[in-house]
């Protein structure tokens, strides 16, 4: 009888390790969890304020074709924005960006001598406000943007024309449709905050003014081009 309990016992034994043997076998660890990456804080909109330095000149096309108005000021202006990356993992970023400025470029002309007989003329040119609207396109790492930009120009410009004959002179203003294109580079500060410092040609189309007859000049046909380096700081949300 003894010797029945003993044999149950050590079979009993033996199963019990060949079970263990078998769990231990068919054990399947837990994989570790795998970090994602960050977002990049490029994908979003945001709002900014621009201040910038100008400098360019109007010349005239027709019939005072050897001079021009130059263009100089310190514009101040409002932009906003909206960026998207093609791929969370690429660092190519696309977007598109609207901006409106005040207090633009002005400049006064050397005298236009003898525009008649014995009369010299004065001119100077003045944009009281440009915009754009314009399509970007850049590489981003985790906080720095560089970027390509250009899309259509819009501004208001002035040009009055005195002569020593007619020393109060007349102001005539149009509106300009031309091209912007520039580059610039954009830098995180924080979550939500970034600096951005840009530059862009202004090319605003050429449009005649017409002047009554006491200024002897006519038509002229005004062709305003500038250069802009502005920096400013972003808001992302």
């Amino acid at each position: 009888m003894r010797g029945i309990a003993l044999g149950a016992l050590v079979v009993g034994a033996g199963l019990l390790m060949a079970g263990s043997a078998v769990a231990a076998d068919l054990y399947v660890p837990v994989p570790e969890e795998v970090a994602m990456p960050e977002s990049t804080p490029w994908s979003g909109c945001y709002v900014g304020l621009p201040v910038s330095w100008t400098t360019g000149d109007t010349p005239s096309t027709a019939p005072l074709s050897d001079y021009s108005s130059p263009l100089e000021g310190f514009p101040v202006g409002l932009q906003a924005g909206c960026d998207f990356k093609t791929d969370a993992s690429s660092p190519l970023l696309l977007g598109i960006v609207t901006d409106v400025f005040g207090n633009g470029p002005s400049g006064e002309s050397d005298p236009i001598e003898d525009v008649a007989p014995g009369i010299d003329a004065f001119s100077d040119s003045s944009i009281p406000w440009f915009g754009t609207l314009r399509g970007r396109v850049g590489l981003s790492t985790d906080s720095t943007l560089f970027y390509l930009t250009a899309g259509v120009a819009v501004a208001q410009v002035e040009n009055n024309v005195s002569t020593t004959t007619f020393p109060g002179g007349e102001t005539v203003s149009n509106t300009h449709v031309g091209w912007v294109a520039g580059a610039g580079v954009e830098q995180m500060i924080d979550e939500n905050w970034a600096l951005f410092a840009e530059y862009a040609y202004y090319d605003l189309g050429a449009q005649d003014y017409s002047y009554s007859a006491p200024l002897t000049v006519g038509t002229l046909e005004l062709h305003p081009t500038f250069h802009q380096i502005k920096v400013g700081v972003n808001y992302h949300f």
